[in-house]
């Protein structure tokens, strides 16, 4: 979900009565934000909110937001200073430390900045860094761990050197507070803006998403365990200028829906859009079936009472081309 600014971040509420979501809260200090994750700690709900802009500033205060249980209101719990961020990554490892994945997009016109990781501190109750990730205009990212080890891709879009011409970037954690480049993803360098992961019996994957010109396939890398490095596995033909995607499971079954924007880049762009919904047979992805939209820049996946939902993000009005005032579309998976 996007905002803008001078909007502030909006809060719904499941309604078990009505069967309708309903507006609960607008999050104060919420400016312009791009990237949200929430996530449970203990049994108590968190949300992290990504300012990407304040006023003219690059640098922004972004919040970490958590449910009060006796009052039911969201509280803030910790501030981090960020620059332009587009996105946030949570990781449960297996041990149960949890790690935070915060990449930043650029510093005004410098785009080859640190994004931070931190991890969970039990005893002070609060996010502690642990890692700096140079990358070069970093957009959506993953965290991940292969036998008890943690890594984290990150898309790089744009550096003003080497413009769009960058590679997505996995880095490794070798100790806590020390991290290095493990591997660049081959052929992922046409602005790429999304990187995901996921894992099925088949291995582990990644999906990159590359957004220059709207490159019109996405490239999924399985890791090779002899190797220890991530292989081209398939190219995937895309349509309408995708931006991210989102992994989801129903019924042990893996399938994606990516987010499409536009149906090219130039003038006379139109925005009404496919999102294709693919199923993973196999280790391959086909396509499932499409899902219409207006310039979508996420979907999100949840459950409620054992029924899936997608949530979809368009960031432009039904009918004006003109106008990103629009909806939050809520379909149930059947």
């Amino acid at each position: 979900m996007k905002s803008f600014e001078g909007v502030l971040t909006k809060v719904y509420k499941y309604n078990s009565d009505t069967g309708l979501y309903e507006y609960f809260v607008s999050l104060p200090n919420t400016n312009r934000v791009v990237g949200m994750k929430a996530f449970d700690i203990n049994g108590r709900m968190f949300l992290f909110v990504a300012n990407q802009l304040e006023g003219s500033s690059s640098t922004t205060t972004s919040r970490l937001f958590v449910i009060n249980d006796d009052t039911g209101d969201f509280e803030v719990h910790q501030l981090f200073m960020t620059y332009e961020p587009i996105d946030v990554s949570y990781l449960r490892a297996n041990n149960g430390n949890r790690y935070l994945l915060i990449t930043n997009y650029k510093n005004f016109n410098v785009y080859e900045i640190d994004s931070v990781v931190y991890q969970w501190n039990n005893t002070e109750k609060q996010f502690s860094q642990i890692g700096l990730l140079r990358n070069k205009g970093a957009f959506y990212s993953t965290l991940f761990e292969i036998d008890g080890q943690i890594f984290a891709g990150i898309a790089n879009h744009y550096d003003t050197s080497d413009q769009y011409n960058v590679l997505d970037v996995i880095f490794k954690m070798n100790t806590k507070g020390s991290w290095s480049v493990h591997q660049k993803l081959p052929e992922s360098g046409n602005g790429g803006i999304s990187i995901k992961s996921f894992q099925t019996d088949t291995g582990l994957y990644l999906v990159s998403i590359q957004y220059k010109n709207c490159i019109q396939n996405s490239i999924v890398y399985r890791w090779n365990p002899v190797t220890e490095e991530f292989e081209i596995h398939q190219k995937i033909p895309m349509v309408d200028c995708p931006v991210n995607s989102e992994i989801f499971k129903v019924g042990g079954e893996v399938f994606m829906i990516t987010s499409n924007t536009m149906d090219k880049w130039g003038t006379g762009v139109q925005y009404n859009v496919v999102n294709v919904i693919y199923k993973l047979e196999g280790s391959i992805f086909v396509k499932y079936l499409t899902v219409p939209g207006r310039e979508v820049w996420n979907w999100s996946s949840f459950e409620r009472n054992g029924e899936l939902y997608l949530a979809q993000a368009n960031s432009r009005h039904e009918t004006n081309d003109d106008t990103v005032g629009t909806s939050l579309k809520i379909f149930q998976w059947k």
